[in-house]
């Protein structure tokens, strides 16, 4: 197994469950319950609107949770609108060769740095992201959505 050592003292160790929220009802595969499609697992690429706004993306990472720092259901309520939590372990993904590191700005949340971008339109990436959802697990599904107060 691999280890995380690009700094021990604040990256999660392998042993870490992540949770990944699922924000699309469409990322839950249609015809096996117990999986999740890969889009789960992509990050968003910078773009710029038509009002020109930039809108940064998942520069950073594709954001998950720690699950020894955050319950399922607060991870839920972080955002407007979820559909389920799948879970991921950390030293599955170090395995595949991503880097997992803290969030700097959030010790609840962690970050998969090099996470391929939505669709990729290269092989090894699809096939990374096909590792990836395969080995994902679905803990919830839910219809969370924020209320307006």
């Amino acid at each position: 197994m691999a280890t995380n050592s690009i700094n021990p003292l604040i990256d999660p160790p392998c042993s870490t469950i992540v949770y990944r929220l699922i924000l699309k009802k469409e990322w839950f595969d249609p015809d096996d319950t117990t999986r999740v499609k890969a889009e789960a697992f992509t990050r968003r690429r910078p773009k710029l609107l038509d009002t020109g706004v930039d809108v940064p993306g998942d520069d950073d990472g594709l954001s998950v949770f720690d699950s020894f720092r955050i319950d399922p259901q607060t991870c839920i309520e972080t955002t407007n609108r979820c559909y389920g939590i799948a879970t991921l372990h950390v030293g599955t993904l170090l395995d595949y060769g991503l880097t997992v590191i803290r969030d700097p700005s959030d010790r609840a949340r962690i970050l998969i740095t090099d996470a391929p971008f939505e669709n990729p339109n290269d092989a090894t990436a699809e096939r990374l992201l096909d590792d990836i959802a395969e080995s994902a697990r679905i803990k919830i599904r839910c219809r969370h959505k924020r209320s307006q107060s």
